[in-house]
Order: C-alpha cells, then structure tokens, then sequence
C-alpha cells in the first residue's frame, strides 16, 4: 500500500454486517470472513484516492469529507454491497436514528427543525421513547460531534486507539500464507464464509446460546430448499390421466448442489424448537417462552411494535440496536407477552402449515378450468350478440366504445384513454342492461380461470402438494394473510367459483375437518361493549340478524322477512366497520334517510354500543392508536390528517381496528391451541390452512372424533368473553363439501 493511500478496515462492524446478511444474525461471536474482507479492500483501492475507512457501522458516515473517503459495507438477502460516501451524515439523523429508526428520525427533525426540539414532537410512540432515552441521545451526538471536530489525521489516530479500526495492510499481510482469497465480483462474502457462518450459528444454537435472527420462518424455507426437501422445490407439473389427479414433476433440473452446512443449521433450529416444546411440556414454562430462552425474531418484533412500517436492518449493529429498542417497546407498550406468548411460537405452527401444504388433483383442476372456459364462450357468444358484433371483451377501451358508442347507455365517463369500464361503473348499470351483467360475469369467469385453474398449476411443489405462505407482518390489524398462492381468497359468493375448492383433496387415509367461527366480530363486539341486549341475544342462542331485524323494523321475531334480516345483517356487520348512512343506503339501495333510520334504530336497540365506538374514536385521537382486547396496537396517523376525508377514514379504522384485531388475536391463539392439543396427544392429524375465520385440518380416518373434539374446544375456548364463541364444523373428503 503507497503512502498516499491509507486505508483502514473497521472490521467488527464488518463481521456483523455480514452475519446479518443471511439474514440470520449472530451478534456475540466473530465470524471468520476474511477472504470477503481482502476483497472488499483490494475493490475499495482501486476507488481509493487519499485516506479511506471500510465501514459497515453507520456512525462512521458522518466522518466522510474531501480528506477522509467512507467505504460503507451493507449486506442485505441480494447479495453485498459498498458504497463510496464522500459527504458526510448528519450527526443529528445518525444519532436519533439509533433509538427510534431511521425513517421516524428523519420524519421528526424534518418536523422538529433540529435535535433539541425533537423531544416535543408528538409522533406515534416517539415522544415518550425521545424523553426515556434523551441522556443516551445527547451522549451518542455528542460523541458524533467530537469526532466530527477532528481533522482526518487526528481521527484516525483516535480510532487506532480506541482499536477501532485497523491498517488494511495488516490485514493481507496476515492473509498471504493462506489461500489466495477469491476476488470475483458476485459475492463480498463468499460461498466458504457463509456455510462457515450456518456452521457457526448451528453450533451456538446447539450450545444453548440465544441468537437473533430476522425473520426465522423464511430462513427455515430458504434452509429448506438448500437441504432439498420436496415441499421447497418447485415442480413443472404434467397431468397423468391414469392416475387419478397425481402430478408427474420434473425437478431434478432445479434441486440445489448438496450444502451441508444448511441442513446443519436447518436441524439444529428444528432440534431447538423441539428442545423448546419438551421443556413447555413440564408445565413450568410456556412454549413461547420457551422458545425465547433461545431465538428472537426482529422481524415480528419490529411488527407488533409498529404495524405500518416494516423494519429492513441496514447492518448487524443496526439489528442489534433496533432489537434492544423495539424489546423494550414492547414492554413500554404492554405487547411483550403478545410477542412471546403468540406471535412467535406463531412462527412455527405457520411453518408447519406451509410445509405440510395441501394436496391439488390435476385431473380435476383441469376439467374445473375446461368447465369455466364453456362457460366463458357460452357468454361470449351473447355478448357478441347483444352488441351487434364481435370485439375484444377484455379490452377496456373496444368494451367502452361498444357500450357507450355503439350502444348508448347512459353514464358513460370518458376519459383520456376512453371510456372508464370499472367495476363500480358497470355495477351501477347491470341490473337495467343484461349485456353489462354479462361482461361482469365474464369478468368473474376469466379471473377464476387466470388465477385459479391456470395459476394454481404453477404453485405446486415437488410433492404434489401446494404450499402457500402465511404472512404474519403485512396486514395493520394483526390477520393473517396468504400469498403464492392467496388460498384466503377463495371465492364464496358465485357457485362456480367455490367448486375450486373441489381440487383441494386430503390423503387417502384421511378426511378435511373445517371449523369456522359464528360471527366472532360481533360477539368481541359484545363483550368489549358490555352492551347488555347484545350480550343477552348472544346468551340466549339467537339468531342475532333476526333479533337486529325485530328490533329496528319494530316487528316481531315471528314476523321477520328474510328482506328484513338480509338488512339488519348488513347494519350489524356495517356497524363493526363504522359504516356510514351513505354507505349502507348503497349496499341496501335505499335513501340515505332511511338508512340513517336504520343506524338510529340499530344503536336504540343496543344502546352501550354507540358510547363504545365514540370512546374507541376519542381514545385513538388522544393516543395516536387503536389497542385490542390483548393490547396489540394499531397506529391511525390519518386521525391527525389535515384531510376531512382521511379523518373520516381514521375514525372508521379506529372502530373497527378494537374489532379486527381481537378477532385476529383469538384466531392465532386457536391455532396455537389446536396445533400444540394436536402435538401433544400425539395424533398425526395436520393444522393445514387458517382463512380468516376458518381452521382446516387434514385428519387421519382413524383420529377423526379425537381431531374434531379438538378442533372444537379449543377454538370455542380460545378467548374468555362475556358471550359464548361459537364454531360451525364440518367434514368432508374434499374442502367444498367440508365447508
């Protein structure tokens, strides 16, 4: 190395980065990754011009300047990354940012106009964590400032003595007996680091030592595919007509080479929940709790503290730091036990659920598609006719010109590219204008034959079966949702489009049993109300709709129509959702007086409920958040909006949010229940798909009463509320006819 170029290597910020980058994180003990780090060197040299320091820690980016060039490491699920940074960070954002995250420290002194005032600023959750930690704050942007102080020789005198940094040459000079470190441009840490790093990390797991880790479940499944297990690898399935529905795939093209290393560290996770599941079984020790002796998940963590922004760690000691911070979140906010006690013993029932899938009959699944495809001509042929002529049905602009042009009808709204062709358009023309109806239809044909006949082919694995993944972290109201494929979106209303779930099959030895809760938004509605009518409809097992219908029609229960119940439905539920006068007058088509009427007659009759929702409203406005019945919160920022129709949409999330979340909340602990019950009584029997309110489970013919007793109790008995939870289970050899 010349004289004129110095170069520096900070190279524990490095090694932590870079275990973060897997994205498992060990965060106590150094991973050897030299050979990425001589790498990193020899590339950051060419760019050197002067005095340089290689870097992953944040910090050390306020440094940068003409005299002093930053080469900032960060490593992230793509690969790794250095970046050449010559203008320095603010001191103010780096500091903050260590406590409350990056982005909501640039939002407050964006608000705030520097650090001093960032105190006073009344963000979600931030003021009062601002204040806990202001001494730690000015501490850290202090020292900021210091360094900052120093001319570039004097700092990196003061990092050589604080054994911060050291000469980069020291570290190749230690390296030239080795092997020749591989200097290619794919990977800053090569293949060798990262086995090494699984390696390491199996065996503090195996020790007994707690790691971290973000995200665990979808390291199980990238571990998963690694180890070659069939449920990981994607298939190219081929129908076999002679074998009843079974898939012939050809995969042998995708199986990942051998890597021992991640069927280590894959077997020493799995080895550690199953060491978690002995212990909960002494009785002294939650399964959760258990688990939390030896993992943490940021990810979740990150998620219950603040559902609508997704924590992505920038380094190892940026994870480490936001783990410390968001832990201690949770337990300001009353959420740990919500953390430890469901959401990440969650983790592994939802992993369970993934890799076991559900099993998918080809045979049928084409002749579901063949059957929407005739239906589909069939509509073709009499919209063809009702317009006059043939044209492009899926094109937005001919469907607009055929309908407004050539034929008139009324409402027709241009605009740049033509004609809108919305749902919302049509809808309001379909009951006058059979062709409209018939586009609609045609509409919903082609979606189930696109998402679902041709789709779900795609989403079959190597053993046949489809394994869709559960998100945990996506929805603001704690639910759960589906992708790749959304089996939560299964359609219900149109016949055609439920006899999908006639391709959903179970083993052969065994049958599906599907519990879906009575009305579990309601019924939370009740309890957390107190509102003594509705609670007494509940105790006394009736029909609620009827009971909505006598009360607001000022009728009789004998002398409800179905007309009648059909609305008062639509005010229960429409009720849960803060649903407005003009909203329900368009559901129902009746004016918005009449439907104000309901509204008025509805909170009559349940006279505690209104009371409730204005004081969930109020609390939120006070607050910043909604809160559950087991204190998971929900940020409403749009309540502060100087919008009136975000305000509006804010009230409605702050009724609803109590609502959904605590029904959410007793659904995952259901899940919990019926897999650990399930477990525990050593049956074989399989939680396969949670769906909103809905639990299906793949049962052996021979444990069928064992599993439904199960499933039943320990989804009625999820939840102690004023009113009984009620399920309504069925069983069948298909999932239609089990539903």
């Amino acid at each position: 190395m010349s004289e004129e170029n110095r170069l520096f290597a900070d190279i524990n910020s490095i090694e932590r980065a870079a275990a973060n980058g897997l994205p498992f994180c060990d965060t106590d003990e150094k991973t050897q990754i030299m050979r990425g780090v001589i790498h990193l060197i020899q590339k950051s040299l060419k760019e050197l011009d002067g005095t340089g320091i290689l870097t992953a820690d944040r910090d050390l980016l306020t440094l940068a300047g003409p005299d002093l060039i930053i080469f900032y490491v960060y490593f992230d699920q793509t690969g790794s990354h250095m970046k050449k940074v010559t203008e320095p960070a603010s001191a103010s954002l780096t500091a903050l940012s260590h406590f409350i995250g990056e982005k909501s420290a640039a939002a407050v002194l964006d608000k705030a106009g520097g650090l001093e005032a960032a105190g006073n600023i009344s963000f979600f959750g931030i003021k009062k964590r601002i204040a806990e930690k202001s001494e730690e704050i000015k501490a850290c942007y202090e020292r900021l400032c210091e360094y900052t102080s120093l001319t570039a020789d004097q700092l990196i005198e003061r990092l050589l003595s604080e054994e911060r940094i050291i000469p980069a040459d020291q570290i190749t000079d230690q390296e030239e007996q080795r092997e020749e470190a591989d200097t290619s441009e794919i990977a800053l840490i090569g293949d060798q680091d990262q086995r090494e790093l699984m390696k390491n990390t199996a065996m503090r797991l195996r020790a007994g030592e707690h790691v971290v880790f973000y995200d665990i479940k979808n390291l199980l499944h990238r571990l998963g595919a690694l180890k070659g297990l069939p449920s990981e690898i994607k298939g190219s399935p081929q129908i076999v007509e002679d074998q009843d529905g079974q898939l012939s795939l050809f995969t042998d093209k995708d199986r990942p080479a051998a890597c021992p290393e991640a069927d280590l560290l894959y077997d020493a996770i799995m080895e550690i929940e199953q060491r978690a599941w002995q212990e909960s079984l002494s009785g002294e020790i939650s399964y959760g709790r258990a688990l939390n002796r030896y993992f943490d998940d940021v990810r979740i963590e990150s998620y219950i503290a603040d559902p609508l922004e997704e924590y992505t760690p920038g380094s190892a000691q940026d994870m480490a730091l936001a783990h410390d911070r968001y832990r201690e979140q949770l337990r300001w906010n009353g959420e740990e036990e919500l953390y430890t006690e469901l959401e990440l013993p969650l983790v592994f029932v939802l992993y369970d659920m993934e890799r076991t899938g559900i099993y998918m009959d080809a045979i049928r699944l084409k002749k579901y598609g063949q059957q929407l495809l005739s239906h589909m001509e069939e509509l073709e042929k009499k919209i063809y006719s009702e317009a006059g002529g043939e044209f492009n049905i899926n094109s937005p602009k001919q469907l607009g010109e055929v309908l407004f042009d050539r034929l008139h009808l009324p409402s027709g709204k241009k605009t740049k590219t033509g004609y809108s062709t919305s749902q919302k358009v049509l809808s309001e023309l379909a009951g006058d204008y059979p062709i409209v109806a018939d586009v609609l239809s045609y509409r919903k044909y082609a979606k189930l034959k696109s998402t679902y006949a041709d789709g779900l082919f795609s989403c079959v694995n190597a053993d046949g079966r489809v394994h869709t993944t559960f998100q945990q972290t996506v929805t603001a109201t704690g639910r759960l949702s589906s992708t790749a494929p959304n089996l939560q979106n299964i359609p219900i209303r149109l016949e055609l489009g439920k006899q999908i779930r006639k391709v959903f099959l179970p083993a052969s030895d065994a049958l599906f049993l599907d519990a879906d809760y009575s009305q579990i938004e309601l019924r939370v509605l009740a309890d957390m109300s107190g509102d003594k009518n509705l609670i007494e409809a509940y105790r006394s097992d009736r029909d609620i709709h009827t009971a909505t219908a006598s009360a607001v029609f000022h009728v009789s229960t004998d002398q409800v129509t179905p007309e009648m119940r059909r609305s008062a439905k639509a005010v229960n539920f429409g009720i849960v959702y803060g649903i407005s006068s003009f909203g329900l007058g368009e559901n129902l088509s009746i004016s918005r007086k009449q439907a104000q009427e309901y509204i008025n007659d509805y909170f009559k009759a349940y006279p505690r409920l209104h009371e409730f929702l204005d004081s969930l409203v109020t609390s939120a406005k006070e607050n910043g958040f909604a809160v559950t019945k087991y204190g998971r919160r929900r940020p409403i920022p749009e309540l502060s909006d100087p919008s009136y129709m975000k305000r509006q949409f804010g009230e409605r999330v702050a009724m609803n949010a109590p609502i959904q979340g605590s029904a959410a909340d007793i659904i995952k602990i259901a899940m919990l229940n019926v897999y650990s019950r399930l477990r525990r009584e050593g049956l074989s029997s399989k939680l396969l798909l949670s769906v909103h309110d809905e639990l299906l489970i793949e049962a052996k013919q021979s444990e069928r009463e064992e599993a439904e007793r199960i499933l039943k109790e320990e989804m009625e008995n999820a939840a102690s509320l004023q009113v009984p939870l009620l399920v309504d289970l069925k069983e069948g050899n298909d999932w239609y006819s089990a539903h």
